[in-house]
């Protein structure tokens, strides 16, 4: 019994070594960073920016009815431009994904 606990302990360690970004929710929550984000001023510039006729075509040819998207924080102002876009020009449900990502 006592080498069952020994060998549980090690596992918890083990578990705990192999996730190196977990930590405490409550600092995560109450971290502040600054992104700047700018909104791209044209529909030209955003239909080349995000590749809007590509992204369609593959959407299209693989029949994807749902599709999520996610921007890195500096881009997230045209996120709703994109989807729409996209929705509008596919039979696809289009999903900005909430969460946060480096960038």
């Amino acid at each position: 019994m006592a080498d069952e606990s020994k060998k549980l302990e090690e596992a918890k360690g083990e578990i705990s070594k192999a996730l190196p970004f977990s930590n405490n929710d409550k600092d995560i929550i109450d971290r502040h960073i600054n992104v700047s984000s700018v909104k791209t001023d044209s529909l030209d510039k955003l239909k080349d920016i995000y590749e809007i006729e590509k992204t369609v075509e593959i959407i299209s040819k693989h029949n994807y009815e749902n599709v999520a998207l996610q921007f890195p924080d500096s881009l997230l102002s045209d996120s709703s431009s994109v989807a729409s876009l996209l929705e509008k020009q596919t039979n696809a449900r289009i999903y900005v994904l909430a969460d946060t990502s480096y960038g």
